[in-house]
């Protein structure tokens, strides 16, 4: 791990993310289903006091929306999805930690992203990151990304003081020297085991 995150090279890598192909799917409901690094929805709020002049916005239409933001749809047309790009773009050069990055990417891409810039990450950054994406994904021991091999190795990389807040450290600390964990299981799956 590095001594200090490199920011530039993570953005960069973010960036990279960034410039993939939006995938578009419907739902049964006909609604539209994106998925891409760093958009969640087709649909786009960017704050009125943001510095839209300095970008191209022709032919992009912006509609007003609730507390004081313009909303557009990334999908309406081939500027509309550029616009919102360079958008992204301008908020992660604004990013100061990695964790400020991860929280941009969207959950079903974190655990990709994360294994991209391990490398990149110091020790405190990587816990808080690894922590971030943990938390917030779900099925986090089904990722296609890592084993689960890769994933117990990426926790015993942690340094607990990093990986946890003060609360949990505590009653981490507070741990007898011998501890039983109960795992639940159904019927069934005890059958397919």
């Amino acid at each position: 791990m590095q001594t200090q995150s490199d920011m530039e090279r993570i953005i960069k890598v973010a960036e990279v993310f960034l410039d993939i192909d939006v995938k578009i799917s419907f739902s049964l409901s006909k609604s539209v289903i994106v998925s891409h690094p760093l958009f969640d929805s087709q649909y786009m709020m960017v704050p009125k006091s943001f510095d839209l002049p300095s970008l191209n916005i022709d032919n992009v239409h912006l509609a007003d929306s609730i507390n004081d933001s313009w909303i557009f749809d990334i999908l309406e047309s081939p500027a509309a999805l550029k616009l919102g790009k360079e958008i992204k773009k301008k908020h992660l050069h604004e990013c100061k930690e990695p964790a400020e990055v991860i929280w941009m990417i969207s959950k079903g891409y974190r655990f990709e992203f994360l294994k991209t810039i391990l490398r990149l990450l110091s020790e405190k950054d990587f816990a808080e990151v690894f922590r971030i994406t943990w938390t917030s994904c779900n099925i986090t021991n089904k990722t296609s990304v890592f084993t689960k091999k890769e994933l117990t190795d990426l926790f015993s990389k942690c340094v607990p003081e990093y990986l946890m807040s003060e609360e949990e450290l505590e009653a981490f600390r507070n741990f007898p020297d011998e501890l039983t964990v109960y795992r639940g299981v159904n019927q069934l799956r005890e059958t397919l085991i």
